[in-house]
């Protein structure tokens, strides 16, 4: 497979001894991956520039736990993070940086920082390997794994176009770029991903990223049980709602039951006939009934009316 300028070689044949050193937010980027990525700050764009003018354009990039902008030798690195190689870099704004790259291989830092640069280090890269004795163990574990793709595709519309490309690119004879590239698709918590990118172990990997992905599977499941019952009650409180609306417009077609305003001066009519008034009150009562009849029932005016002739 080539690019326009480069050839994408296998990572044994271009993995440099030192790496430049870059920080992520957000989440670890897992091997296998073909991604855009995007950096602002004047520090990312500089050492992103210097690692794509070395030989192989290759960055180590790692998941930080907390990122220093002004010094990121400074930051607090995990231990394991991906070499990615840089296809293509353009600067989209100031000091904002998006670069093009595949994601290659694990590594950790080996010994010291190169003296002159501390961004620089020399690392160790951890290339996975299934021998005979474990192929058809990873064999089984990697039929697992798109057993629960199928059902995770099933359940969760987000997932399908992902899922789609992974199942469409992948096989049993690739169990860990399968591994891998699934990861890279989960919700899971950023801190579940990187301890699952620090899994050497492909079994062991393997069967981590199964309990994963059983827990996405029940938290989609869980989430659509959810907005089901909220679906439902929502179209029972309006089903009662229209029914009671039909059911006041018959009842005042028969002349069964009268709107609440009908009501209220119907009941202060009555009250009136009961009491005797001087014929001030009277005159004050009646001018304050007739302008309860002309308002309406949602203004504040109606109910300090109301509450006025209540008191009366």
């Amino acid at each position: 497979m080539k690019n326009d300028k480069f050839d994408i070689l296998p990572a044994k044949d271009i993995l440099p001894e030192k790496l430049y050193i870059i920080p992520l937010a957000g989440r670890p980027i897992f091997p296998g991956l073909s991604v855009p990525l995007t950096f602002t700050g004047e520090k990312y764009v500089k050492v992103i520039e210097a690692a794509f003018e070395t030989e192989q354009r290759i960055v180590g990039a790692i998941f930080a736990k907390d990122i220093d902008t002004e010094n990121f030798a400074n930051s607090k690195f995990y231990k394991i993070g991906t070499a990615l190689k840089i296809f293509r870099i353009q600067k989209i704004a100031p000091n904002t940086i998006q670069i093009l790259v595949q994601a290659l291989e694990r590594f950790s830092k080996k010994g010291r920082t190169v003296k002159k640069d501390p961004l620089i280090w020399r690392v160790k890269y951890y290339p996975d390997n299934v021998d005979e004795n474990t192929s058809r163990r990873m064999k089984a574990y990697s039929m697992a794994i798109i057993a629960s793709l199928k059902e995770l595709l099933k359940l969760n519309a987000i997932f399908q176009e992902q899922i789609k490309i992974v199942m469409s690119n992948l096989s049993y004879q690739n169990p860990a770029l399968l591994i891998d590239i699934t990861s890279s698709i989960l919700t899971a918590s950023p801190e579940k991903l990187q301890d699952l990118l620090e899994i050497i172990d492909l079994e062991e990997r393997a069967s981590k990223l199964l309990l994963l992905l059983k827990e996405e599977i029940q938290i989609t499941k869980m989430q659509e049980k959810i907005e089901k019952q909220i679906e439902e009650k929502i179209s029972k409180q309006q089903k009662e709602f229209f029914l009671r609306e039909q059911l006041k417009i018959i009842k005042k077609e028969l002349g069964l039951e009268k709107d609440d305003k009908a009501a209220d001066i119907e009941k202060f009519e009555e009250r009136i006939k009961k009491i005797k008034l001087s014929s001030e009150a009277k005159e004050v009562v009646n001018k304050e009934l007739e302008k309860l009849k002309m308002l309406e029932m949602g203004s504040a005016e109606y109910n300090v009316t109301r509450t006025y002739l209540n008191i009366i």
